[in-house]
């Protein structure tokens, strides 16, 4: 058995449609970004339309085009809420060619309580869709709950270095070989693709004031880290709710640390995941030993 022959050659060339696709889609599909307003969707309810602004796309090679608004009427309301689905839709067994890519809404089956959204086609010889959004498809006949599904198409990955790249556009990931990091190009600037809050200051509570270099969170590529000083109330109890977390440093499992105050004395801190204080700092266990007005020097992260 032998492989077929390659193309496009002197000797094999790229003669059909089927060729041209297997060919083009390994580009990618998706919306084209920065043309027009990206076929973003918007639901006209009171005319039971869902309509797509102005944007390009590829589909497996084929390339789509809206210069004007394109609105699309609604199935015919059903007993039951249900959830549809617009997709721009290649369509290889239209009649003519001019009908091969074309807004579509695929109904979904009525449910009472919880309809599901439907599913898409991705055939190689027949259909294939492109998601453009889904919505609520209301008994009543209006529309509601829309839910943007687009993906954007962007250019290759491109390997520089970070005293000379290229420009931000198209859209696409790049590599810098001489420092390695991964950076993502939005049409305008290059990004880093990292995540980074920056510090952000804790609200200190049970009387607990800031100290010399103030408590504060970060979260970064995933990890929490909280670290400062804090200054112990004059009324001393038995456990101390220290501060209320950002909900996203809550941690996955409550996390234990130690606490420095002044003179060397260890103390314990928790930052709970669970019971009534999940997402919240105490200062736990030994708080006999805190003395007024002490300085407590604390560091710990966690993943998040």
């Amino acid at each position: 058995m032998a492989l077929d022959n390659a193309y496009p050659t002197p000797a094999s060339m790229l003669t059909t449609m089927a060729q041209w696709e297997a060919l083009f889609a390994l580009m990618g599909s998706g919306v084209i970004l920065g043309v027009g307003n990206e076929f973003t969707p918007t639901l006209n309810s009171p005319g039971r339309q869902v309509v797509i602004d102005t944007g390009s796309a590829a589909l497996r090679g084929f390339i789509t085009n809206g210069s004007t608004t394109t609105a699309t009427t609604a199935p015919t309301a059903s007993g039951s809420p249900r959830i549809d689905r617009l997709v721009l839709r290649l369509d290889r067994t239209a009649v003519t060619a001019a009908n091969w890519i074309k807004p579509v809404i695929i109904a979904g089956t009525p449910a009472g309580s919880n309809p599901a959204a439907p599913a898409i086609s991705a055939s190689l010889t027949g259909s294939w869709d492109l998601p453009i959004c889904q919505y609520r498809a209301n008994p009543d006949g209006s529309l509601s709950n829309l839910v943007d599904e687009r993906y954007w198409l962007a250019g290759p990955t491109t390997k520089m270095t970070s005293p000379s790249r290229p420009s931000a556009s198209p859209p696409r990931m790049g590599i810098e070989a001489d420092t390695h990091r991964l950076l993502w190009a939005d049409g305008t600037t290059w990004l880093g693709i990292t995540q980074d809050t920056g510090w952000v200051d804790l609200s200190l509570s049970s009387g607990f004031t800031q100290g010399n270099y103030s408590l504060a969170t970060r979260i970064f590529n995933g990890v929490g880290y909280v670290t400062g000083t804090i200054v112990a109330p004059n009324a001393i109890g038995s456990d101390l709710a220290i501060a209320v977390l950002p909900a996203a440093m809550k941690p996955p499992k409550s996390q234990q640390f130690m606490v420095y105050q002044d003179g060397g004395t260890l103390m314990l801190a928790t930052a709970y995941a669970t019971s009534g204080r999940a997402g919240q700092l105490w200062l736990t266990g030994n708080t006999s030993a805190l003395a007024v007005g002490a300085s407590l020097r604390m560091s710990a992260s966690w993943p998040i």
